[in-house]
């Protein structure tokens, strides 16, 4: 009956692939309705003196998403969410595997019959199906709103950078983190950030 213990295995193993790949992804997606905040995106810069007068300027984009206000309320939360799901489906999983394994011990032991592990294999496999139903639900609706929310984020982004392009008349806002070195009076992050956090604070 080994037959049985590589079938089964198999299906519990493609089982965590499955959700894991659902969860990560690139799951990106607020909560439904997350206050479906209908808040005003920072559009203007509060005050252009404080960025410098060059064509070209650029923004560390990851230290710019990762120290948004904005991005971690939202989508932090949900990253936290989606990690939650993947272990909570790891952990039943690994219940159903224990299950089988005893039963499996016990098999090699003469303890059951090839008859009883073939019906414990069909339990245990509709078990797994239960769970790939109940935590693919899961996954789909934290990818939705996991999208929503980056999606949200980068709108905001761009939309503050657009129009501090337009009003300084810098012909290149720059990704940074693309650069191995590039001068730091044409940085804006921080200004950026703040500029950012500031009109965030103040649209709650």
């Amino acid at each position: 009956m080994k037959n049985l213990s590589y079938i089964l295995n198999g299906i519990l193993a493609a089982g965590i692939l499955v959700v894991y790949l659902l969860l990560r992804n690139d799951i990106k997606q607020i909560e439904p309705e997350q206050k479906k905040q209908v808040r005003k995106v920072a559009k203007v810069p509060s005050d252009i003196s404080d960025f410098p007068t060059s064509d070209m300027v650029y923004v560390n984009v990851d230290s710019l998403l990762l120290q948004y206000e904005y991005y971690k309320e939202t989508v932090m939360p949900l990253e936290a969410k989606m990690q939650g799901v993947e272990m909570d489906f790891n952990k039943e999983v690994q219940v159903l595997q224990n299950e089988y394994a005893q039963e499996m011990q016990a098999y090699n032991q003469g303890l059951r019959t090839t008859k009883t592990m073939e019906e414990t294999a069909q339990k245990l496999e509709q078990k797994k199906n239960a769970l790939d139903i109940k935590y693919q639900g899961k996954a789909d609706e934290l990818s939705r709103q996991y999208d929503a929310a980056l999606e949200k984020v980068q709108k905001d982004i761009k939309t503050y950078l657009e129009n501090l392009a337009n009003i300084k008349n810098y012909k290149y806002v720059i990704n940074g983190s693309l650069f191995w070195y590039a001068n730091q009076e044409n940085n804006i992050t921080t200004t950026t950030l703040n500029d950012l956090n500031k009109q965030y604070a103040a649209s709650k």
